[in-house]
């Protein structure tokens, strides 16, 4: 039996309660894990007793116990360094424990001491060591193809090799692939080979968005049993490499507040004091905030993509207004504002899709326009009113598609996907024409169709359940 690895744990485990849980363990109060570093500490506490069948039966008490914790919490893929240090105080515990009474406390017990402290820090800083799959891939040393603008003969397939695919969004030079297993897979849209790859194995994939030129793409990941946060990740979109993580609430995650911009990710962050927060998109780092005017409330994002700006609502008591932010500074840039009989229904809303980011058109629900354009189109980067409308729902562009049909980004704007639930042909409408191609999927595929406009392909995919895997087609243009 050695005291130092013994010792070492028991600090190990006495610091853990006071990290981060992670999404898993959210709560700063966690009593569970409490309680587990105390069973440690007793544990480490009798080591030197005897007779040895004492510490050794406390010991295995304790392992069955906190090592069932720990490997349950780390099956979620979401785990903090919380839990991660707990494991590694239970480690020294075990060493401290279980060597062998002949091997001298110095310098051998001493130097395994000083093994489990070095484990202890890595824990802390670097926690995704244990849970976290990441294949980095090379950079390009090539331009990117141009986006096609219709699809028209198959350059390639990929298929999923262990889940159906939930998300498919365009990148700098692909595509990235995000599947029901925790994994996010980078695909050159030239040949579709896989170029990175990102996985969490356990956690569940949520949204996933890429910035609007394809060098970011953000995930976020929860877990199953606990949907209070979720992790959102940062991943270079031509390599793979883990930019930086950041965990926000999963409310925010599900309301459209993941929506990067060319150099910044912008959300609501304040829950009653209307602040929005920009983050530099390669650091992580804190940019800029900005705060709703005084007797003004911004209760919400926008779930539109905006080109250089952030969009906010601004409601106040007798006006209500869509602000643009520039997304670097934070500053406002332009303002469209209108008189409103009460903030209760001030709101803009969104009345049509524009998902390139470069207009947004909206609707505002006020009594008293007193004049002013409260419907119509904006250019997103301006502000410039590019169309007003009379009549918001009325004057809604219809579709074109007979049945289901996907707003998707082109390569010059805003198309349309239109499908059949029980059929593999899928047309693509925009403003260069009208092309469908037939996309392959599972017998059994019950999910949306996902199309992503990418450089070297246009890209075509279902979403798949209970483990049916649709391949994922490029199409040339």
């Amino acid at each position: 039996m050695q005291r130092s690895p013994a010792l070492a744990g028991v600090l190990c485990a006495l610091v853990a309660p006071f990290l981060s849980g992670g999404v898993s363990r959210p709560d700063e109060l966690d009593l569970p894990v409490i309680g587990l570093a105390l069973a440690v500490l007793v544990a480490g506490a009798l080591v030197r007793v005897r007779p040895r069948a004492v510490p050794v039966v406390v010991t295995l008490l304790v392992v069955g116990g906190v090592g069932a914790f720990v490997a349950y919490d780390l099956s979620s893929g979401v785990s903090g360094p919380r839990t991660v240090l707990l494991g590694v105080g239970l480690v020294g515990l075990l060493v401290g424990t279980f060597a062998p009474a002949r091997i001298s406390e110095w310098p051998a017990g001493v130097a395994a001491g000083v093994v489990v402290l070095a484990l202890g820090v890595l824990a802390v800083t670097e926690p995704n060591l244990v849970q976290v799959r990441s294949d980095v891939g090379a950079p390009y040393t090539e331009p990117a193809e141009p986006t096609p603008d219709l699809p028209k003969n198959v350059k390639w397939t990929w298929t999923p090799p262990d889940d159906g695919v939930a998300e498919i969004v365009p990148t700098a030079h692909g595509v990235a692939v995000a599947t029901w297993d925790g994994a996010v897979v980078g695909l050159d849209g030239k040949n579709g080979t896989q170029r990175w790859r990102y996985a969490r194995p356990g956690a569940s994939v949520g949204v996933v968005k890429s910035s609007p030129d394809g060098r970011v793409v953000l995930v976020s990941f929860g877990w199953r049993h606990d949907t209070r946060m979720k992790l959102v990740v940062a991943l270079d979109g031509d390599t793979g490499r883990p930019r930086f993580e950041k965990i926000i609430r999963d409310t925010l995650a599900d309301s459209g507040e993941i929506e990067p911009g060319f150099t910044t990710w912008a959300f609501r962050e304040g829950r009653e004091d209307y602040t929005f927060v920009g983050y530099d998109l390669e650091t992580g780092d804190e940019r800029w905030r900005w705060h709703a005017p005084e007797g003004c409330e911004s209760p919400y994002t926008l779930r539109a993509p905006a080109r250089e700006v952030v969009l906010v609502p601004i409601v106040c008591d007798d006006r209500t207004a869509l602000a643009g932010l520039d997304e670097k500074t934070g500053r406002e840039r332009w303002r469209h504002e209108v008189a409103s009989g009460s903030k209760n229904h001030g709101s803009p809303i969104l009345v049509s899709d524009r998902v390139d980011g470069r207009t947004v058109r909206l609707h505002f629900q006020v009594d008293n326009p007193a004049g002013k354009v409260t419907s119509g189109e904006f250019d997103t980067a301006t502000g410039r009113l590019l169309h007003a409308d009379t009549d918001a729902e009325s004057d809604r562009p219809t579709s074109a598609c007979p049945q289901s049909r996907l707003v998707i980004a082109t390569a010059t704007g805003t198309g349309e996907a239109c499908y059949e639930d029980v059929s593999p042909a899928v047309t693509i409408v925009s403003d260069k024409g009208k092309a469908t191609v037939e996309a392959p999927r599972t017998q059994s595929a019950k999910g949306d169709l996902l199309v992503a406009a990418a450089p070297g392909a246009f890209v075509i995919t279902h979403q798949d359940y209970e483990d049916n895997r649709s391949p994922v087609t490029g199409f040339g243009g």
